[in-house]
């Protein structure tokens, strides 16, 4: 409810308070103009009014292409895209990113995302090429990103490697392969509701476990179980 009325106040109040000011004060500046959309994205976002924030940031890129903020806005267009569960329109919105922007930020922030989108599939493959890309843009590992790529790397091919263990392996190394898994979605991805799921298998299926997890504060501190 509260949302509702601050979405309410962001499509309706600012844009007559807006107006009120124009009528009374000198016009604002085009980078003024400029901003007063980019916020009210932003705002609509962080109130997961997705579809929304999309449409000004779409119109923001559209009357202010050449601005310094026109690839942070796409960016945040493909983001709303992959927290809606639309992948593939999130990926081509990044590819978009990579290909009119190739060598800003918002490329590099694109090329790991693109990665994690397919990793949210789990395509494996497909997000270690992803990530691997990144890297070969920056083979001395000279930007934070890179690192952060193989650490996503390196956790895929962990995951991969519990995953045989869990389906095919000794009974006795199920549960930490299947910690594991959850350790890596919480600690590598951040992703905390998947990582709560995963978890959770470690409960249910062997709940000797869950009391040493509950010594060192994970299942009930860290992600709620």
């Amino acid at each position: 409810m509260l949302n509702n009325v601050k979405l309410y106040f962001i499509l309706v109040f600012i844009p007559l308070i807006f107006f009120a000011c124009s009528a009374t004060k000198a016009p604002l500046t085009p980078q003024q103009e400029a901003d007063l959309l980019y916020d009210k994205a932003v705002q609509l976002q962080d109130l997961e009014s997705y579809d929304e924030a999309s449409a000004q940031f779409e119109e923001y890129v559209r009357r202010y292409p050449e601005s310094i903020s026109a690839d942070n806005a796409k960016i945040q267009i493909a983001n709303a895209y992959y927290q809606q569960g639309k992948y593939d329109e999130a990926i081509n919105e990044y590819k978009d990113i990579i290909e009119k922007y190739p060598d800003s930020d918002a490329a590099d922030h694109a090329l790991i995302s693109i990665g994690d989108v397919y990793f949210a599939q789990e395509k494996y493959s497909e997000a270690i090429e992803a990530y691997k890309k990144l890297i070969q843009k920056y083979p001395r590992f000279s930007v934070k990103l890179t690192v952060d790529a193989q650490d996503r790397i390196d956790a895929i091919k962990s995951i991969e490697e519990d995953l045989k263990i869990i389906s095919q392996g000794n009974e006795n190394e199920k549960d930490d392969a299947q910690y594991d898994i959850a350790e890596i979605y919480f600690k590598v991805f951040r992703n905390y509701e998947r990582a709560k799921e995963e978890y959770q298998k470690v409960v249910d299926k062997w709940p000797k476990v869950n009391f040493l997890m509950m010594l060192y504060g994970v299942s009930q501190n860290a992600i709620g179980i």
